[in-house]
């Protein structure tokens, strides 16, 4: 056997090996497109389509426009007895196709935005772990520290336009839900595609899993979380910090929205991290935004001035301490000393 002909069979062996995995990934190919649930658009698939995408056969016959595939999901929406199943058929949905889950909120917003909002979403992050069924976004943990910018290599996007980021330690009126709190990056991202045209395939939810003093959940044998006691402040800010370094430096555009974090926490990371990057805090600015201008308003009506105005908040945690700020801000820049607009103000806690 010359060198030339062991080169040859060399040659033609790895031609055929090379051959047999073009055939099995193109026999493949149709199966990861229905898989894909930003590609799949089920049976709204064109002939050619089908075709091109090696769909032919794995699909149904007929060939449905969108608005079809709409009205078929809305009878199944409406079969869904509780708030909480019809919360899981639409993460199901998002999952199997985005394409047909944002026309079907869009087509019917009113009914879809408490079921994956406020107020299911709470139930749905209370019973996260016990509803799991499949990964979407990103969990940071405490023994990712000191390689979280490779980890976010691991995203499959190109490039990230918005991230909802939590530490699951202040969800709504809930508390420490822990890695629990999951479900509100993603229903917020849901909310932000849907009504305010950011493009899902770059929208990501994040949680920064850094342990819960939520005992029901340590003890929760289905919990999905780090099962640890949440980190002392200075362990905390690093990972945090360390995030927060890893997406300035891999999406450096990227507006980054820090949702239901710890009051203690939230507004240290506000204060840091508002002219570093591009960032808010929706507790304490979006809802202090919206209230200020309900607040005003409302004394136009009542005929109040902002000077004469007293004002009691329930509740003294992030949010309301945002609504709070804005207010005086306010107030200051009518010309009330910083002291005096504080003195317009009480606080309540939920404990009374």
């Amino acid at each position: 056997l010359t060198r030339a002909d062991a080169d040859f069979r060399l040659f033609a062996v790895a031609s055929m090996a090379l051959n047999v995995f073009f055939i099995s990934v193109l026999a493949h190919a149709g199966r990861h497109v229905l898989r894909d649930p930003i590609r799949n658009k089920g049976t709204a698939f064109s002939p050619l389509d089908r075709e091109a995408n090696s769909l032919t056969g794995l699909l149904p016959a007929a060939i449905e426009s969108s608005e079809k595939q709409v009205r078929r999901a809305k009878i199944q929406f409406d079969e869904m007895p509780t708030p909480i199943s019809k919360y899981c058929f639409l993460r199901e949905l998002e999952d199997d196709s985005a394409n047909l889950f944002y026309k079907f909120v869009a087509k019917h917003l009113l009914e879809c935005l408490p079921i994956i909002y406020t107020p299911t979403v709470g139930e749905a992050c209370v019973r996260y772990s016990e509803l799991y069924r499949k990964p979407k976004g990103v969990f940071i943990t405490a023994s990712d520290k000191g390689r979280i910018r490779k980890i976010l290599d691991n995203v499959p996007m190109e490039d990230v336009h918005i991230i909802v980021v939590t530490d699951g330690g202040r969800i709504l009126g809930l508390g420490d839900q822990g890695a629990n709190g999951m479900g509100i990056p993603i229903g917020k991202i849901s909310l932000y595609v849907a009504g305010g045209g950011f493009d899902p395939q770059h929208a990501l939810p994040v949680t920064l899993d850094l342990g819960t003093d939520n005992e029901k959940l340590l003890n929760d044998p289905l919990y999905i979380g780090a099962r640890h006691r949440r980190l002392p402040d200075d362990d905390y800010y690093a990972v945090v910090d360390e995030f927060l370094e890893a997406v300035k430096d891999k999406w450096p555009a990227c507006l980054v929205q820090f949702e239901d974090f710890s009051t203690r926490h939230s507004l240290p990371l506000l204060a840091k991290y508002r002219s570093k990057m591009l960032s808010f805090n929706d507790d304490i600015q979006g809802t202090g935004s919206v209230i200020l201008a309900g607040l005003v308003n409302a004394l136009k009506i009542q005929g109040t001035s902002a000077q004469d105005a007293r004002i009691i908040f329930y509740g003294a945690g992030s949010a309301a301490v945002g609504c709070a700020q804005m207010i005086i801000s306010l107030l200051v820049s009518m010309g009330i000393s910083e002291g005096d607009a504080r003195r317009q103000f009480w606080m309540m806690d939920s404990k009374g």
